[in-house]
């Protein structure tokens, strides 16, 4: 059964290489652009400032 559908994949290979004959050209598109980095800077600054002003003052560390 392995025997048979390894030949039946090398068939069709050949078949591929035989009809695609010359080079192939490809090109990569890529959409991801490093965002990350920003927000998470962002992040840790406003929940820096969130903990500061909840510890240093003492009207930020009730809860209304």
């Amino acid at each position: 059964m392995r025997t048979v559908i390894a030949r039946m994949l090398i068939a069709a290979i050949d078949d591929i290489d035989r009809e695609a004959v010359g080079a192939i050209s490809s090109r990569q598109y890529t959409s991801q652009q490093p965002r990350f980095t920003l927000f998470a800077l962002a992040a840790f600054t406003f929940w820096a400032g969130a903990a500061g002003l909840k510890v240093g003052t003492p009207w930020f560390g009730r809860i209304p």
